[in-house]
């Protein structure tokens, strides 16, 4: 287990829910390595909680990055799952599309990651 604290010298309110900025998957789940992605999201004080020390600790650990951060600067958001349902037994994917996922994000996540089925709504 790796501790990282936040203070409110931070301004990142809900760090403590990292699930919309980052997801692990291993290597039977993504058909690959073990993939780490890295989600673009919509709050500036949500993608100020990626930390470069937790994402290297991360990076280092999984061979594999789908790095989707970048998109924040093209204001296209798909903040992990926060927006997503999994269902890792029947390969489907599930997305409420709104400001905080887009479509075309989503099918890019579903097909980067092995997903058979992208169900939105």
């Amino acid at each position: 287990v790796r501790l990282y604290e936040h203070s409110l010298a931070h301004g990142t309110p809900d760090a403590c829910f990292p699930n919309n900025w980052f997801s692990t998957h291993p290597s039977a789940e993504s058909g690959t390595a073990d993939t780490l992605v890295l989600y673009p999201m919509k709050c500036p004080n949500r993608a100020a909680e990626r930390r470069t020390e937790m994402v290297d600790y991360l990076r280092a650990r999984y061979p594999r990055v789908l790095d989707m951060s970048g998109q924040e600067s093209h204001h296209r958001y798909f903040e992990g799952t926060g927006v997503l349902v999994i269902d890792r037994v029947n390969r489907v994917a599930y997305v409420d599309i709104s400001e905080r996922a887009d479509a075309g994000l989503a099918k890019e996540w579903a097909h980067n990651m092995g997903y058979k089925n992208l169900v939105t709504f």
